[in-house]
């Protein structure tokens, strides 16, 4: 008897063993498949990249230069784009892939004169049709333009991974001034810009190709004059901001302001120095400030030029004095977005419906421009691309980062362009 039950034993600890090793196998290939798939499931940074702004500068199409290069170079550093929440860095490779926007800053609503801070985050209610896939969509897309657009493009560029894993899309954000000459001289295929092209960006394009480029609307964006969240201001006038940034003050302000005092604010903020931080000439956004608040007057000398929107808030954010310009997509929770004096003599602030409405004095549009040639369809990439961009899940992306939606009839107004 010992024996046989020292067998039948022996037999028990033999088959839980080989119950193991199966369990083990099969868990091992469960994982080995699931590695093997893991790119079909979240967006891959080999598809979509950002170029760092350490590559040079392209030249200004209508000087009559070469095509715009990219070729990294050592002695012509120029900074690095930033995104929203996240300060400069000084290292990294030329190319960064969207996975680093994991670790950034999601930006925060702060409190303001006039507006609850759920009044900044548009909710889309009309409808729109969600983005219907096409088949065996492969190829690249190269994107050159609006670092305020940076973020929003990034994410336009995950969603559309997602759809198609075969296109791959490349994200340089340098300023809108570079869309013009990059879209020119065709390296690029996409053009995104904060303000839209000017009567000599456009020269240049029509003299090479006969036709003008197409724009397409993809979101609304308000650009907000930011001060430090302990700041007291409650409100400024055109002429006031005018006054700040201006040397020339074209709006009409009697005198120069450098403090706080001189807009009216006691105590400690009386004799508190007015520290304005701005944009590169390169920038959308210098260029529409300097048209809509300067009345096209000069920039100060003494502002506090930023290699990107992010950075301008983040000098807001620690200065005390600061007082600086940015999209509001930027808004962080140590800044605060000062209400505008509308053309009805109250403040403005910037909420999606006051954008979307056109009462907020610094309203504006993001645009993204093409090479449409006349009665010829866009490259199957472009066109998807943009039939994204204006879908539901293209919407989405724009309330998500902080930027005012198109109405769906805006939307569709703009897709008729091209489609």
């Amino acid at each position: 008897m010992p024996p046989a039950a020292g067998v039948r034993t022996s037999v028990a600890s033999r088959r839980r063993r080989r119950s193991t090793v199966g369990v083990a196998l099969a868990l091992l290939f469960v994982l080995g498949v699931a590695w093997l798939l893991r790119d079909r499931w979240r967006p891959n940074p080999d598809r979509v990249t950002v170029v760092a702004d350490d590559a040079r500068p392209l030249p200004d199409a209508d000087a009559g230069s070469s095509p715009p290069s990219f070729v990294p170079t050592s002695d012509e550093p120029v900074p690095r784009a930033v995104r929203s929440g996240s300060p400069a860095s000084d290292a990294g490779p030329v190319e960064r892939s969207i996975a680093d926007r994991a670790g950034s800053k999601a930006p925060v609503v702060a409190a303001r004169p006039g507006a609850s801070p759920s009044s900044l985050v548009d909710v889309p209610e009309e409808p729109l049709p969600e983005y219907r896939r096409v088949d065996q969509l492969t190829g690249t897309l190269s994107s050159v333009g609006s670092d305020t657009m940076n973020n929003l493009m990034l994410s336009f560029a995950e969603g559309f991974s997602e759809v198609y894993p075969d296109v791959r899309i490349q994200i340089e954000s340098k300023g809108s001034a570079t869309a013009p000459p990059a879209l020119t001289a065709g390296v690029a295929e996409l053009g995104p810009m904060s303000r839209e092209m000017n009567a000599r960006e456009l020269g240049v394009f029509e003299e090479k190709y006969g036709y003008r480029p197409t724009s397409v609307k993809v979101a609304l964006d308000a650009l907000a004059i930011y001060v430090h969240d302990d700041n007291p201001i409650s409100n400024l006038t055109l002429a006031q901001a005018d006054a700040i940034f201006s040397s020339t003050r074209k709006r009409g302000a009697s005198s120069d302001v450098t403090t706080w005092g001189g807009l009216g604010l006691a105590g400690d903020w009386a004799d508190k120095a007015i520290v304005i931080y701005g944009r590169n000439s390169a920038s959308g956004s210098y260029g529409f400030f300097k048209e809509r608040v300067l009345a096209k007057g000069d920039f100060k000398s003494r502002v506090k030029e930023q290699p990107g929107s992010a950075a301008v808030v983040a000098g807001v954010s620690a200065d005390f004095g600061g007082c600086g310009y940015s999209g509001i997509g930027y808004m962080t929770s140590g800044v605060r977005a000062v209400p505008i004096v509308g053309e009805d003599g109250g403040p403005v602030a910037p909420t999606a419906t006051e954008v979307r409405s056109g009462r907020y004095p610094i309203s504006r549009s993001f645009w993204i421009y093409v090479n449409r040639t006349p009665g010829r369809p866009l490259p199957s990439p472009v066109r998807e691309f943009l039939r994204y961009v204006l879908s539901r899940e293209g919407r989405d992306a724009v309330a998500k980062d902080g930027f005012t939606t198109l109405s769906a009839e805006m939307a569709i107004a703009e897709r008729a362009k091209w489609d």
